[in-house]
């Protein structure tokens, strides 16, 4: 691997090698490409720990894949669990998988910097071991003393967090980690950059100096294709599940009565796992894709109909677009809860989802003057929280500091 050279945009911050390392998903990996692309731009050398599967679009963004075979869902037909801590022990299992692997790779070419997202990622671990700076991406919300992602959740699995604890333990035994696993949650939770704006944090105002909302960091995402808006000027709705809980028939079903009357026009990305010929035809004011470039259908989109993940909610603030949510799992709910909170939208419970309900939530969401005044609002305001520009600020500061200490 070959050294960029160029300047920072940090006073005394030299290009330095900067490692990225997040779960191998469309929602973990896309947020983090607009940074590596500021990262690149700026003369720094990215490396970036992924599947095949994802290396072609982190190449894109400029950073060096490195490769790794990993035991997570993967492809078209993934399927994630449902349950938090099932989630959190399948990210452990996959950190513990990655390790040796990690190590091998690194092994002559030490990054200088680690960002990674979750406390016991392999590369968050070894940055312990190696002892170089690193930082906490907060891909969904932050939590510090006064406000939890937990305390909104479903209660906690006793068996699944009992042995996830134990593993963190022996995990952290085995690298010569000297702490217990609440001082290392502690360690590594205390900051970080979050890649949503304050006013969407939950208790944003408690949060210190240390956490960095800079908001969503979008970047090219010409991997996606490109969409364009029907010449007949109808108001343009996207309905999208996301890429893990998407395989809902039913639902699409449902979208196709709502909309199919409605002087809109519809996008609907269903994922890979269905078959769009298994839904019946579709309206003429309806399309069915088993994915869609979401940037650019946004762009142009009056309303989005969301599961409410973070990644998808963040693209919907950013262009200013009213939401209905229908999350389908606790962190989505999470989301979705604090979007009809700040009046950005309404929430639907998938079990309360009909053909008569949600024609009423669009509806009523569509002709709300107010709940399109706060969208435009939150949309100034998110992108005035500096996007990957303000979050390669940090890590830049970051760096300068770590040299300067040694």
């Amino acid at each position: 691997m070959s050294h960029i050279n160029g300047t920072s945009h940090i006073s005394g911050t030299a290009p330095a090698h900067v490692l990225v390392s997040t779960v191998p998903a469309h929602g973990h990996v896309n947020p983090m490409l607009g940074i590596v692309s500021e990262l690149v731009a700026r003369g720094h050398r990215v490396s970036y720990t992924v599947t095949e599967e994802f290396a072609p679009r982190v190449a894109a963004a400029g950073a060096t894949p490195v490769v790794y075979r990993s035991i997570l869902p993967s492809g078209p037909q993934a399927e994630w669990p449902e349950n938090l801590q099932e989630g959190q022990l399948l990210i452990l299992r996959d950190a513990e998988n990655a390790l040796p692997q990690f190590e091998a790779a690194f092994r002559d070419d030490r990054p200088d910097i680690v960002l990674s997202e979750d406390p016991t990622v392999a590369a968050r671990l070894l940055a312990e071991r190696w002892g170089v700076p690193a930082i906490h991406m907060w891909e969904y919300l932050a939590m510090n003393e006064h406000w939890s992602m937990h305390e909104e959740m479903d209660p906690i699995d006793e068996p699944a967090f009992g042995q996830y604890m134990s593993r963190i333990s022996a995990l952290l035994s085995s690298l010569d980690i000297q702490r217990t696993p609440q001082e290392h949650f502690g360690h590594v939770l205390n900051g970080g950059i979050v890649l949503v704006p304050r006013a969407f944090q939950y208790r944003g105002e408690t949060f210190s100096e240390e956490f960095a909302f800079v908001g969503p960091c979008l970047g090219d995402r010409g991997f996606q294709g490109e969409w364009h808006a029907p010449e007949d000027g109808r108001p343009v709705v996207l309905v999208s599940l996301g890429s893990a809980y998407n395989e809902r028939p039913e639902f699409y079903r449902t979208c196709f009565e709502v909309f199919g009357d409605l002087p809109w026009h519809a996008v609907l990305s269903v994922g890979h796992r269905m078959d769009p010929a298994l839904l019946g035809p579709a309206p003429a004011n309806v399309e069915v894709h088993a994915h869609v470039p979401q940037l650019a259908v946004l762009s142009e989109a009056s309303l989005f109909v969301t599961h409410a993940g973070m990644g998808s909610t963040m693209e919907a603030l950013y262009h200013g677009v009213p939401m209905v949510a229908i999350p389908q799992m606790a962190e989505q709910r999470v989301n979705a809860k604090r979007v009809e909170q700040l009046g950005v939208g309404r929430v639907l419970r998938p079990e309360d989802v009909t053909v008569a309900s949600l024609r009423e939530a669009v509806l009523t969401v569509a002709a709300n003057g107010p709940v399109r005044e706060r969208a435009w609002a939150l949309r100034q305001e998110t992108r005035a929280a500096g996007g990957a520009s303000a979050a390669v600020d940090v890590i830049e500061a970051r760096l300068a500091s770590a040299r300067c200490g040694r």
